[in-house]
């Protein structure tokens, strides 16, 4: 974390040879890599919420996590649903797709469909309900803040305050190890990438 580094601990005489060949000639497939990490996660800021990106950065560095990268992608929207499948670690398509209709129906009358992908990092996190911690805080305070609102200022979906939507800014992985899939994720859509 302090370095700001991946540091390969085992295998860099096996990798130098196998880029020395030219075995490898753009970049290192991820599936030969065992990468260990236990303080990435990533974030993903969507088109309705673009618009706050400044601000809601701003929460994330406030909660003492540190922006490591972000990538501002422009995606046509025949490929949209297929990136939000691709972000949820989830297998399970029918939640997936339920827990995004508003973000999926939304994009089917635009060209293009913008989104944030906000790779971050922290020194040390805690555990709650299965989830880190302060990725969970953070993502709460921001979608109170910025989260589409219901015309019914009573109505509430828990964790959220009342009168706030369930239709997310903003999204964000739970656990570090669903951290390595952004990587592929990163690769498939650099073409959309800004």
């Amino acid at each position: 974390f302090n370095t700001n580094k991946y540091v390969i601990a085992d295998g860099l005489h096996r990798l130098s040879i196998l880029l020395f060949k030219n075995i490898f000639k753009e970049e290192i497939p991820l599936k030969y890599l065992k990468i260990k990490n236990n303080n990435c996660f990533y974030f993903v800021i969507y088109e309705h919420g673009i618009q706050y990106k400044n601000d809601i950065c701003k929460e994330i560095e406030n909660a003492n996590i540190r922006i490591d990268e972000t990538y501002n992608t422009e995606l046509p929207t025949s490929k949209f649903k297929e990136f939000i499948m691709d972000i949820y670690p989830d297998t399970n398509k029918k939640h997936i797709i339920d827990k995004n209709k508003y973000i999926i129906k939304n994009s089917k009358n635009k060209e293009k469909v913008k989104a944030c992908i906000i790779l971050v990092s922290i020194s040390k996190w805690n555990v709650m309900d299965k989830k880190c911690k302060e990725i969970e805080l953070v993502k709460r305070k921001i979608r109170n803040l910025y989260n589409p609102k219901f015309e019914d200022i009573n109505k509430q979906h828990h964790p959220l305050e009342k009168g706030v939507s369930h239709n997310h800014v903003i999204h964000s992985i739970d656990h570090p190890d669903e951290f390595i899939s952004i990587y592929n994720i990163l690769y498939s859509y650099k073409k959309f990438i800004l």
